[in-house]
């Protein structure tokens, strides 16, 4: 064989192990980015050692963004705070960090828990995924599992759910009132007199949107709110009974200080 056959073939190798590996690259980045995007319910169990349950399951709803960061809220009876997981992102095992993020002026924010987290996507593409984890504490274990609803598999256009909302805003113990606009803005206010204003941008898929909200008013109502949006046709939070559309709103400072997590109806179109 001459020099320059294999110098040749030498090439045509590492070419080929460089478009792979930016292949594999551009494929892993991809799924990172936001392969678990979408709504999930489940529940947190708490273990005491060497292993007795200490209470019944405590159920979650919420959803996770394109960016992996995931806003859950307490179903029925809802305790108005807002559990964000970071890191919700990519397969396998994963390192989470959540925040439990209180109504602003009732207690402290809690310092972030570290959960080791299994995501299992779905047998084919475009299938639920699930996600397993645990967190240890000092005298036993929490365990975590979410599973992510099926899509609808219908675009949800932000007309066709325009109209003015009412309902529960569970971070305030109070009542809302939310008026969600054909183009995706929203205005309203909240029991404690904040003035809500804020936006609905799709986040992919057709149940799932992004929402960036500030409320304004009395000092504690002053913040910038990010989180996420989604409709449903009935109140899975519990403390409703009449058929929906629900729009559900959960979302968090970027200092983790005030959540917000409101369940509203349709009341008019």
């Amino acid at each position: 064989m001459s020099r320059l056959t294999l110098r040749s073939g030498l090439v045509v190798v590492t070419v080929l192990l460089l478009a792979g590996a930016c292949g594999w690259k551009r494929a892993a980045n991809a799924a990172v980015s936001g392969g678990t995007a979408g709504i999930y319910s489940g529940s947190v169990t708490y273990y005491r050692f060497p292993g007795p349950v200490v209470s019944p399951p405590r159920r979650l709803l919420g959803a996770i963004r394109k960016d992996g960061v995931g806003y859950f809220i307490w179903v029925y009876p809802t305790t108005g705070d807002v559990q964000v997981f970071r890191r919700l992102a990519g397969y396998g095992t994963i390192t989470s960090f959540e925040y439990e993020v209180p109504p602003e002026g009732h207690m402290a924010a809690r310092g972030a828990q570290k959960w080791e987290i299994r995501i299992e996507p779905g047998i084919s593409s475009g299938q639920p995924h699930r996600l397993l984890g645990k967190f240890n504490r000092v005298d036993g274990y929490a365990a975590l599992e979410l599973r992510e609803l099926p899509p609808t598999r219908r675009y949800t256009s932000l007309a066709s759910r325009s109209g003015l909302y009412r309902g529960v805003d569970s971070s305030r113990r109070g009542r809302a009132s939310i008026t969600l606009h054909s183009d995706g803005n929203l205005s309203g206010t909240n029991a404690a007199g904040c003035r809500i204003a804020g936006h609905l941008t799709r986040a992919g898929g057709t149940d799932l949107f992004d929402v960036h909200m500030t409320l304004a008013g009395a000092p504690a109502c002053r913040r910038r709110i990010t989180g996420v949006a989604f409709f449903g046709t009935r109140a899975r939070s519990g403390g409703f009974s009449a058929a929906g559309p629900y729009l559900y709103l959960i979302g968090a400072s970027g200092d983790f200080g005030h959540g917000v997590a409101m369940v509203l109806m349709r009341w008019s179109k």
